[in-house]
């Protein structure tokens, strides 16, 4: 199973606010409001970003730890064969 990429914000995340992930800590690269997500480790181009479990877009380019992840940086794509 692959760890988990990203975090759901339930405060205002400052600009240069640092997230304990492990032995890692992640730096937010803007500030990212309640609600949204942070990713807490790079996200490749075209991975699907998934919320409580469903598919929300996939990543439109490389999105690096720290990174505001929301419609600016996801696209959506077709299921289908």
């Amino acid at each position: 199973m692959r760890p988990i990429t990203w975090r759901v914000v339930k405060r205002l995340l400052k600009a240069g606010w640092n997230w304990p992930n492990g032995s890692l800590r992640v730096t937010a690269a803007r500030n990212i409001p309640p609600g949204h997500k942070v990713a807490l480790a790079e996200i490749a181009d075209g991975e699907p970003v998934r919320k409580y479990g469903q598919v929300i877009g996939f990543a439109n380019g490389r999105i690096a730890p720290g990174d505001h992840v929301h419609t600016h940086n996801l696209a959506m794509k077709d299921f289908g064969p």
